[in-house]
């Protein structure tokens, strides 16, 4: 099951768990799933909401391993990110890279595994926030404007100078906006302007 740049899609596995997947992502499973073992491979970012079942639900995501106890959580994965976020809101997760377990998360921690480094970071978070993409809502915490440039919708954004995508950082929550509307605000926001050109839009200062 996959969606294509800027759709969402919303699937029932066989064990009656409930996955929405965002933009640009993927999901794949084998066609005996359930029989031995549950396990889907992500690319991309999605929202599981897991089936209580005494086999454990398992989300295979570049290195790692998300085991899971029926449970409801966020996965952002993409491949051109440098990170790998992991947001419980509930439930029990356990977390295994190269098949050794690392941690478990408790609901309301953001997990963040550092692809370069191997890495992994816990905090406490509204865990709903990150999941807010499925009501067509953004949260931003002092966030860079090019870590805001992947999250609208994978769409392509380019600054310039390049290095004012990791200069400029904003806070806001969006709902419902379309991107021009977004982009709107943050110009206002920081002195800044963009251009469109089809589906490319250039942000730069005036």
């Amino acid at each position: 099951v996959q969606t294509e740049l800027g759709n969402r899609s919303f699937v029932i596995l066989p064990d009656s768990t409930k996955i929405w997947l965002n933009s640009r992502s993927k999901i794949h499973y084998q066609t005996d799933f359930g029989k031995d073992d549950r396990q889907v491979f992500l690319t991309g970012e999605a929202y599981f909401d897991v089936a209580h079942h005494q086999k454990p639900f398992i989300v295979k995501v570049d290195a790692l391993e998300v085991i899971v106890h029926g449970t409801r959580f966020n996965i952002s994965a993409y491949p051109d990110d440098n990170q790998i976020y992991t947001c419980l809101e509930e439930g029990k997760i356990s977390l295994k890279k190269d098949s050794q377990e690392y941690l478990s998360a408790e609901p309301g921690q953001l997990v963040v595994y550092h692809k370069q480094t191997s890495k992994f970071d816990i905090t406490q978070v509204n865990a709903p926030e990150y999941s807010s993409w499925r009501q067509n809502e953004m949260y931003l915490h002092a966030e860079s404007l090019q870590y805001l440039a992947k999250k609208l919708e994978r769409i392509e954004i380019v600054f310039t100078p390049e290095e004012l995508g990791n200069k400029i950082h904003y806070s806001g929550i969006f709902t419902d906006e379309s991107i021009e509307e977004i982009l709107d605000a943050i110009a206002i926001a920081s002195d800044l302007t963009y251009i469109k050109k089809g589906n490319r839009y250039e942000i730069k200062i005036k």
